[in-house]
């Protein structure tokens, strides 16, 4: 029987994961649903992370459990400045979904 093979006869996989020094901030921990027992918070993460790279990261580094991940692309602001108009980054923010340890969900 060869290393790679479990008693039940069914290939082990393992799972390499690559994560790169990405910074997450928590922008709003406290998101509101109309359900008071779904416990949502919203991150801002960088341009190029999906939302499977998001549930992953989340998942093992930080050990949340996560239901599910909406993301939206948002706008920089015009700011005016004393020499005229200056625009902020574009960035993505995520709203993460946490999944109920009781059992629901």
């Amino acid at each position: 029987m060869r290393a790679s093979w479990s008693m039940w006869g069914k290939v082990m996989q393992r799972r390499k994961m690559f994560m790169p020094n990405y910074d997450m901030v928590v922008t709003n921990p406290n998101v509101r649903s109309g359900n008071p027992e779904v416990r949502k918070f919203e991150v801002r993460v960088p341009m190029k992370m999906g939302k499977i790279d998001i549930r992953n990261y989340l998942e093992n580094v930080y050990d949340i459990r996560v239901k599910k991940v909406n993301t939206s692309i948002t706008q920089g602001k015009f700011k005016r400045t004393t020499t005229g108009y200056v625009k902020r980054k574009d960035y993505k923010k995520a709203i993460v979904t946490v999944r109920n340890e009781g059992g629901g969900g």
